[in-house]
């Protein structure tokens, strides 16, 4: 039986409702920079706000920030030099997320989406636990959501200018956005409208091409350039799983071997069955760019989830069976939010909203470790902690990495054996550092061999711990066992430790 119309509203409202709810939820817990991405973006707008300039402020010897596009840290310095309370910062990439799911509505209307599939689209990325977690948390994702949908619509309008500008600012926002820049000159180029792909190629190039240029003349030299040709390949496997499996984790949580086959299967007949050169191109080499991407793609398939819907809702549509379509649509509109009611305990338990099924450090326990820190070490101290930034900003003391930051063996290699006791030695003397802080903090993928290498220092007697009380013991505070720090032992002080 098809729906009336007050039934549609009716079940639309009480969707949006839940959906405000969880979000309000999200938004209202008070963790902030616990995650590695976002600790770097608050550190570096609060560095800028300050007066010092786009740099990495956290490290014990500050160098330039070219890890991070300007666009956002400048946007969030504006809100930190107001206040930094956590709820004040959350509205800038809330905000985004708001203007980006109307302007995602927008443009699902222009490419010819009725308007209760549209908003039925717009409501389920809404929903996704992902695009929850990067609303309310300081993350980039929401912003260069906003900008992509609006440079595509401005595309569709015929506004080359305003379509360059704004695909410029998704390039300033995140280098993710490059393949919208190559997807809509292509399209203008095939279609023949030469004069309009100049004005939208030049504007894009001028306006990103200095911060490009700044960031490739400052760029420190990365691990990630010296992974070999077969670890490439398998990184590029892994990845193309990943982008595949990415709608159904983006809106269950579970990333899925046999969900990535069905999707690629169902995306290839889709196409095939109404190809579209408007955004299908973008999605193909935006899909393209993620199987190189130095980490798992899932976050940034976020900003782009309304157009993969669209792509799939667009021919299922027009089947005959429409109350099954009624019916599979309902389905999966439930799924996210069953997901999201998991992780609300999750929330009020820990103050923050986890985006994937990890568990998150624990706000209460990281504030006493904050105030242990603060009373524990002199203010000249240098921590080794994950993330680094985090810690200068909740403490005042310079922070580096337990490890060098080789993409490969972080995210791709089993077993996660990145991170030796000899390497952590060697970051520990070359950073004249005292002290290590653990947490279980699972966000990163080396965290349990941070956590075996740094127990393995404590048998050797490298390290010894700092006594402080109300903490569990998943989260310490670890210094030099000598007077004067890790700094002053030698490296036959480890030649015995093994990782057990």
């Amino acid at each position: 039986m098809k729906l009336t119309l007050a039934a549609k509203r009716t079940l639309m409202a009480i969707f949006v409702a839940i959906v405000a709810a969880i979000y309000v939820i999200a938004w209202l817990a008070p963790a902030l920079g616990l995650f590695g991405g976002e600790a770097s973006v608050l550190a570096t707008a609060k560095a800028i706000a300050s007066g010092h300039g786009y740099i990495v402020e956290s490290l014990p010897t500050p160098v330039p920030q070219t890890s991070l596009p300007p666009l956002f840290p400048l946007l969030l310095a504006i809100f930190v030099k107001i206040s930094d309370h956590a709820q004040w910062l959350k509205i800038l990439p809330l905000g985004c997320a708001a203007a980006w799911l109307f302007i995602t509505f927008r443009l699902l209307r222009k490419m010819g989406a009725e308007h209760w599939g549209a908003v039925l689209l717009t409501v389920i990325a809404a929903a996704s636990p992902m695009v929850v977690f990067e609303s309310t948390h300081l993350l980039p994702e929401t912003l260069l959501a906003f900008l992509i949908s609006a440079s595509l619509l401005a595309l569709l309008d015929d506004r080359m200018f305003l379509a360059g500008a704004l695909a410029a600012l998704a390039t300033l926002t995140s280098y993710a956005s490059l393949p919208l820049i190559a997807a809509s000159a292509l399209t203008l180029t095939a279609r023949g409208r030469f004069r309009r792909a100049i004005v939208f190629t030049s504007t894009a190039v001028l306006i990103a091409g200095p911060w490009c240029a700044w960031a490739a003349v400052h760029a420190i030299p990365s691990a990630q350039r010296h992974i070999a040709a077969n670890e490439r390949a398998f990184m590029m496997g892994i990845n193309l799983i990943s982008v595949f499996g990415g709608p159904f984790e983006l809106l269950s949580g579970i990333n899925d071997l046999y969900a990535a086959i069905f999707t690629f299967i169902l995306i290839a007949w889709c196409i095939w069955k109404l190809r579209r050169i408007v955004p299908d191109l973008f999605l193909l080499l935006y899909a393209a760019m993620l199987l190189f991407w130095p980490g798992p793609p899932v976050q940034l398939l976020a900003p782009v989830l309304p157009l993969i819907l669209w792509l799939l809702w667009r021919v299922f549509r027009s089947v005959r069976l429409q109350e099954a379509l009624a019916a599979a649509a309902l389905l999966i509109a439930l799924v996210p939010l069953w997901t999201d009611a998991a992780r609300i305990p999750v929330t009020l338990r820990t103050g923050n909203f986890p985006y994937s099924s990890r568990r998150p450090n624990d706000w209460n326990q990281m504030r006493r470790l904050f105030n242990a820190i603060r009373k524990n070490t002199p203010p000249d101290a240098i921590l080794i902690a994950n993330p680094a930034p985090l810690y200068y900003l909740n403490t005042g003391r310079k922070a580096i990495p337990g490890y060098a930051p080789n993409l490969y063996t972080t995210f791709y290699q089993p077993g996660g054996k990145s991170v030796s006791p000899d390497q952590l030695f060697a970051a520990l003397r070359s950073g004249a550092a005292g002290y290590i802080v653990l947490t279980p903090n699972e966000d990163f993928p080396d965290s349990a061999a941070f956590h075996k290498s740094v127990q393995a220092l404590e048998r050797g007697g490298v390290l010894e711990p700092v006594p402080v009380p109300g903490l569990t013991p998943e989260y310490r505070l670890l210094r030099g066992a000598s007077a004067g720090g890790v700094a002053s032992l030698g490296a036959g002080d480890v030649a015995s430790v093994r990782v057990r």
